[in-house]
């Protein structure tokens, strides 16, 4: 494990309307994306679900401690679902989206329900590779 990709559930963050934010959990933030609270950077995102996909830029929002919020395009699909994110430089990721009738979904369901997350402690499951 090398620590360059995340899995992750997908959830309905803010209701209707809103469905391409996506609200990491603070550990996520933090031992994954190496987030630093006084600048918040922007993320380079390339969604490798879609052929000849364009990187999107999209800025991590703070809406209060320890809530921050990025914007992205693929999240918009029916929930449940999981993303994997794979770390390709410095603020930038690929990243894909799995439904339930994919088998990497199957897969990354076996990972978040089998390998401990000392950082999880309730609520969305996610774990670093």
């Amino acid at each position: 494990m090398t620590g360059e990709d995340l899995i992750m559930d997908l959830r309905i963050e803010q209701g209707p309307g809103r469905d391409t934010q996506v609200q990491p959990p603070a550990g996520v933030w933090f031992s994954y994306f190496g987030l630093d609270t006084e600048e918040l950077p922007n993320l380079q995102l390339v969604n490798r679900n879609q052929q000849n996909p364009e990187p999107e830029i999209r800025p991590v929002v703070e809406h209060g401690t320890p809530n921050w919020t990025v914007e992205v395009a693929g999240a918009a699909v029916e929930k449940p679902a999981i993303i994997r994110l794979h770390r390709t430089g410095e603020n930038s990721y690929d990243y894909w989206v799995y439904r339930p009738q994919e088998p990497e979904y199957a897969h990354c369901d076996w990972i978040l329900n089998t390998f401990d997350n000392p950082q999880h402690h309730r609520g969305r499951r996610w774990f670093i590779l």
